[in-house]
């Protein structure tokens, strides 16, 4: 299980001490207090030994202004992992930053994130949709201009044009970069081709129809490829928790049936626009964008690509088929069972 709240803090005092040697002397010895920090899973309380204490005992010694960025926390996990996350980031704790530290989330509007944040008197709500829609096309264009600048057939009215097609999505304006752009996984047509492609689209569900195109380029138009690739996405949106492409490889070596035992890395090789842990095999695979997964369940939206009901069966029975090769008594070499994990030296790796 990733357990993503419990490791958002961590990282975060990593990162900082990658870039700031007050902080990383602060942190050092913070952990050298107390070991049990490096693997506790109280987010409450790394937040106040790794970022709240070391913060506030090198203010003034760090260099400018620094900015952490919590982005899409909505996809951090399910409802309940991230109550705690949100407690501490809605406490009075929070709030006891030094001045130059500031935090800046993202995520879309649910009900729980809210809630929690908009009661907070130090926190300040700003809704993407209360900003003017030239600042948004603004920026979507400088991103557009960055990405596809300084291809051939691409000038000014052609950043143009797609920046007025993006419609304000930044998550289509990246799609359609990705696409136009050579040497992706985009397999078909020169870049001039493939920019008229993406004008074409239909204007309604804008996201939908991207999809519906960079799908119709990477899978082939065959039966066989069709239920290939909705075999092996219900195995990637059914699982409860992400799995990296190689657990995703083993799990399914052990489906039943001979013809759901297809080549995972093939299918998923040229879907790295949507999807995550395609070309950088540490993360797990997961869509970049929720609307994917969105799409992906919704007939009306994915049509030929409608992934259908998941097969419960395969993953249950892959999964105890795995349980039964590969449990076995102290799995993880420890030399006493009379120790609690924290107390295990060097634990973290194993446990």
């Amino acid at each position: 299980a990733e357990h993503l709240e419990e490791k958002i803090f961590r990282t975060i005092a990593c990162d900082l001490a990658e870039r700031d040697p007050a902080f990383r002397r602060a942190l050092a010895g913070a952990l050298a207090t107390d070991d049990s920090l490096k693997t506790t899973s109280d987010i409450a309380l790394q937040w106040q030994k790794l970022i709240l204490e070391p913060l506030c005992k090198v203010f003034g010694h760090m260099v400018g202004n620094v900015v952490i960025v919590v982005d899409a926390l909505d996809e951090s996990g399910p409802e309940p992992s991230r109550r705690h996350l949100l407690s501490v980031l809605a406490s009075a704790q929070a709030a006891d930053l030094p001045r130059n530290v500031r935090i800046l989330v993202t995520s879309r509007p649910f009900p729980d994130i809210k809630h929690a944040l908009s009661a907070a008197w130090h926190v300040r709500a700003v809704s993407l949709d209360d900003l003017p829609v030239a600042s948004e096309e603004d920026d979507i264009r400088l991103y557009i201009m960055k990405r596809l600048g300084p291809l051939r057939d691409i000038g000014p009215t052609e950043v143009y044009r797609t920046a007025q097609k993006a419609g304000g999505l930044f998550e289509w304006a990246r799609l359609a970069c990705e696409f136009v752009n050579p040497g992706r996984t985009v397999k078909n047509g020169s870049v001039k081709e493939r920019f008229d492609n993406i004008m074409h689209l239909r204007s309604g569900g804008l996201l939908d129809a991207m999809y519906q195109a960079i799908l119709k380029n990477v899978i082939p138009n065959d039966q066989t490829a069709l239920t290939q690739f909705r075999s092996v996405m219900q195995q990637i949106i059914s699982t409860l928790e992400p799995l990296h492409i190689d657990a995703l490889c083993k799990m399914r070596s052990h489906f039943p049936a001979n013809e759901d035992r297809c080549d995972v890395v093939a299918i998923l090789e040229s879907m790295s626009l949507l999807l995550s842990g395609i070309t950088d095999r540490s993360s797990p695979v997961r869509p970049l964008h929720a609307s994917f997964y969105d799409f992906l369940i919704d007939p009306a939206r994915s049509q030929t690509y409608f992934v259908g009901e998941p097969n419960m069966y395969n993953l249950a029975f892959a999964s105890l088929r795995i349980l039964s090769n590969d449990l076995r008594f102290n799995i993880c070499g420890l030399e006493s069972s009379y120790l609690s994990n924290s107390e295990v030296a060097g634990s973290g790796p194993n446990i």
